[in-house]
């Protein structure tokens, strides 16, 4: 494997690794040309190379209002991680990411779509300056991605899946129900004390 204007060697003596510059970051804003459905056939030419993510979004399922921008993407949007526990260079030394939330300052100058690179599992949810978003789109098969509005605003991802509120809720009733039945036992159900005690 060698460098070309598409991968970059990083060598720091100890291991080499190659960086692909034609790469997408973690999390960006899209604000595409067109907004096309999750089909088999749309998948296929994806994985084929005939669709361009800079141009074109796959989403599943599409959004009520879809926002595309075909006459091209005038002005600047960016997307941000901010790091949690540390600075972001320390954490891309170990392994696996083990984010349970992530937060990403946003910024756009029209509403867009905030694609995160991170892989579409149940159980996460998302909201914007605080505010609960009501549906997470998957996009182009496996990544995250929400509806953004306008103008600057942090975005925080969380994994908090209905079974763990489900369970916590259950778990509460039973220890109530278990503490209820010994207060009722313990006041109604002693032996009376004889009287030769």
């Amino acid at each position: 494997f060698t460098e070309s204007e598409h991968f970059t060697l990083l060598d720091d003596g100890s291991m080499k690794i190659y960086r692909n510059n034609d790469a997408y970051p973690r999390a960006w804003v899209a604000r595409p040309e067109s907004v096309l459905a999750d089909t088999q056939e749309i998948e296929r030419r994806f994985v084929e190379g005939e669709i361009d993510p800079k141009d074109e979004l796959i989403l599943n399922p599409l959004p009520a209002n879809v926002r595309t921008f075909p006459n091209g993407r005038s002005g600047t949007a960016m997307a941000n991680i901010r790091p949690i526990g540390g600075d972001a260079n320390s954490r891309a030394r170990g392994g696996a990411i083990p984010d349970e939330q992530v937060l990403i300052d946003v910024s756009s100058p029209d509403p867009a779509y905030l694609i995160l690179a991170d892989t579409f599992y149940p159980g996460w949810k998302a909201e914007i300056d605080g505010v609960p978003v009501n549906k997470i789109y998957k996009a182009f098969g496996y990544f995250r991605a929400i509806e953004i509005p306008a103008g600057n605003h942090l975005v925080r991802f969380f994994f908090k899946p209905d079974s763990f509120t489900i369970g916590v809720t259950l778990s509460v009733v039973t220890l109530s129900v278990s503490v209820i039945l010994l207060i009722v036992q313990l006041l109604f159900f002693r032996k009376p004390k004889s009287s030769e005690d």
